[in-house]
């Protein structure tokens, strides 16, 4: 028989031409990767001093935020339940899978009265990766033998009742509110509250019993045997209720949670990075793109990102609430919903009990009015970079504060130490993931460079970014950025690598690139590497490189590598993989950064001795004329009446030489627009536009006497 489906404008226009107001504006909360319930795994007591601390400050939210019930998409609380050490000490005689269900039965049961007696009587909650133990999941280990027990004691707790019956057995339309005889039947359901239908997705599936899982080549998998995914009869049942969601007239919005991010790439911070299987072009996301699903609630990386889908409006909000330092308030009324993102504020590093706006989302339920965010959940513009350092100002780190940075005394340190040496300072970042993405510095010195000042590194010199990524996976990445140096040696230009051990199943790839004697080398592990060709670089003048992935999981021999606008001959090694990035990385710039403490080494790589500037990092191929575009250099009018044209080894200008004293720039769909462009007016007379603040058409009109010219400023 032939599926019917319904388009997704066709869906909402449908549902919402049917509608009438059905319930007054209410709220509800958001709380991510809340990852502050594990002390009760083995100490589940509610008179204890743990419990009436965190009761506290839920007590204070719910008092000033409100909320009539809570969302939680996974990650409550540690999980590694399941290690032999953790069971001799706490659960001394119990078998691995008995230990994982009392701790389990101990934690998430305590989790549900402190949220209850906070005054949040119903609180919605998705599986993370945490409630089954944290990923790697290797193959007949412990962990992922006890999987039933994970689950098991997540569904006692919270889809529950004292009866022991499931909590949300009430039916949607004609349809199961669960995904009955499937494993995901006690942690998948949908529940209607008020005017909103909640679907709670658990997408952690496990794919084998004897083998990981992971394809480089669709970028899926390399978690073990379990990956991020909705499939078979478990995909068909979330289908039937977003049809049946459609149909009611009593639902306004549907709102979907589920653990794991789906758009890539997103902000990210102290985390294993997992997501989605095919992200956007997921079955999963596409049936919510169908069905005209309101937004999708998810976490996992620890950061706030907004995206929206490249075609529709749904949006993705991945969203933090590590130890109650923030949360999202969600504002529900028939015409749509709006989203207020907190943040923790205050000296100390937890239960200040205080917080403050840090952004807004506003999701219209008409398809024609398009979604508009601010601040933390300003939608990212893939096209824009991801990540900008002009190195033309430092700011102290303590007014630069970033999310994950904080420890158990300090909500916003003021140093911290990369590789040794002491960071107060960082390099603010303009591109479209902001501040979490700022560059913290240590004897790093800010001097003139291609536009404004570069960074001047030395041996002491540190230059890292605490926020992880973006990279992901197979997300086809794009960087370019000037150098100058003289230094001999194999220097570090652009690092990344991950956090932790390079990973546990051998299979992510690092992303690094070095300059040998001169020599441009890209490393995507210690013996995969892609070697530029005859270029001698290090002859102390300024020089642009790009390095771009044409593609997304491409092999790293197709990887592209440009030096001064010229596409550079590589050659690649024998082990040439498809590239899959571990999304739990940092980049470290002129030098190893943060990673510098796990066992990688890349070559005999040394620290970077030069200068570095206009840096920037993009989610997605560029094509080279747009990093041109943005890497243009600066010129400026002197009294010599001559004209200086671009140097023809960086010959980015769209524009040629008119005559010999004139030099006209176009900044026409110009990123970075620093200079001036000579025109020839009507009366003779020229005229010089000047161009300021990185903005074209922005700045003043002069008037010059004849023969008007500009240099390029080396």
């Amino acid at each position: 028989m032939m599926k019917l489906h319904i388009f997704p404008i066709a869906a909402v226009l449908l549902s919402y031409a049917a509608c009438t107001i059905h319930a007054q504006d209410w709220g509800f909360l958001v709380m991510t990767d809340w990852h502050r319930g594990e002390v009760f795994a083995t100490t589940p007591d509610r008179d204890s001093e743990d419990y009436k601390v965190r009761l506290d400050t839920l007590s204070h939210i719910k008092r000033t935020y409100g909320g009539e019930l809570v969302v939680m998409p996974g990650d409550v609380a540690t999980g590694k339940w399941h290690r032999p050490d953790y069971i001799n000490k706490y659960f001394p005689g119990m078998t691995n899978a008995e230990a994982v269900l009392k701790a389990g039965n101990n934690c998430f049961g305590t989790i549900r009265s402190l949220f209850t007696d906070a005054g949040y009587e119903k609180v919605l909650v998705a599986v993370g990766d945490h409630e089954l133990g944290d990923n790697y999941w290797i193959s007949g280990d412990h962990k992922t033998k006890s999987l039933p027990q994970f689950r098991e004691a997540f569904s006692n707790a919270f889809n529950s009742n004292q009866a022991g019956s499931f909590k949300y057995e009430e039916m949607i339309g004609s349809v199961n509110a669960r995904p009955i005889g499937t494993i995901y039947e006690s942690t998948s359901f949908a529940h209607q509250h008020k005017n909103v239908l909640f679907v709670t997705v658990d997408v952690f599936m496990k794919l084998s019993q004897d083998a990981d899982f992971f394809d480089a080549t669709t970028s899926e998998g390399g978690e073990g045997v379990v990956t991020g995914s909705v499939a078979g009869d478990h995909l068909q049942w979330f289908e039937q209720v977003l049809q049946e969601g459609n149909k009611k007239s009593s639902i306004d919005h549907i709102i979907v949670q589920a653990h794991l991010p789906i758009l890539l790439p997103t902000r990210k911070s102290s985390s294993s990075a997992m997501s989605v299987d095919g992200g956007v072009e997921s079955e999963f996301w596409q049936l919510m793109v169908q069905y005209g699903v309101s937004v999708y609630l998810g976490g996992e990386v620890h950061t706030v990102t907004a995206t929206k889908d490249p075609s529709t409006n749904l949006v993705q909000v991945i969203s933090r609430s590590n130890f109650n330092n923030g949360f999202l308030k969600v504002k529900v009324k028939s015409s749509g919903l709006e989203i207020v993102a907190y943040g923790e504020e205050g000296p100390n590093g937890r239960d200040n009990r205080t917080y403050s706006e840090l952004g807004q989302l506003s999701l219209p339920r008409d398809v024609f009015d398009a979604p508009t965010g601010s601040g933390s959940l300003k939608l990212v513009d893939i096209n824009e970079p991801l990540i900008y350092y002009s190195f033309d100002e430092s700011m102290p780190l303590i007014d630069r504060p970033v999310d994950g940075m904080g420890t158990k005394k300090v909500l916003a340190p003021d140093m911290i130490e990369i590789n040794g040496e002491v960071a107060m300072d960082s390099v603010p970042n303009y591109g479209e993931f902001g501040q979490q993405y700022d560059a913290q510095i240590a004897n790093v010195e800010l001097s003139k460079g291609v536009m404004g000042n570069a960074a001047m590194f030395s041996p002491d010199s540190r230059m890292s970014v605490y926020s992880m990524g973006p990279f992901s996976g197979g997300t086809a990445m794009s960087y370019s950025f000037w150098f100058k140096t003289k230094g001999p040696g194999e220097m570090i230009l652009f690092h990344y690598a991950p956090k932790w051990a390079l990973n546990e199943g051998g299979n992510k790839n690092v992303f690094s690139l070095t300059l040998n004697d001169g020599q441009p080398k890209l490393y995507a592990s210690p013996t995969s590497v892609l070697t530029g060709q005859s270029w001698d670089l290090n002859d102390g003048r300024w020089h642009n490189i790009a390095v771009i992935m044409p593609r997304a999981s491409c092999r790293l021999s197709e990887v592209k590598m440009y030096v001064d606008n010229e596409q550079v001959e590589t050659e690649s090694s024998n082990d040439n993989p498809n590239l899959y990035l571990s999304g739990s990385g940092y980049i470290g710039i002129g030098g190893y950064g943060y990673t510098e403490a796990i066992a990688f080494s890349i070559s005999q790589g040394i620290p970077f001795e030069g200068k570095i500037d206009e840096l920037y990092v993009w989610g997605r191929t560029v094509l080279i004329a747009e990093v041109a575009r943005v890497q243009k250099k600066e010129f400026q009018i002197n009294e010599t009446h001559k004209c200086v044209a671009n140097e023809k080894r960086f010959n980015f200008e769209t524009t040629e030489l008119e005559k010999d004293w004139h030099c006209a720039r176009s900044c026409r769909e110009t990123l970075s627009c620093l200079g001036y462009e000579i025109k020839l007016k009507a009366s003779g007379k020229y005229r010089c536009l000047q161009f300021k603040n990185r903005h074209p058409r922005v700045g003043k009109e002069v008037t010059l006497g004849n023969k008007p010219n500009c240099v390029v400023l080396v």
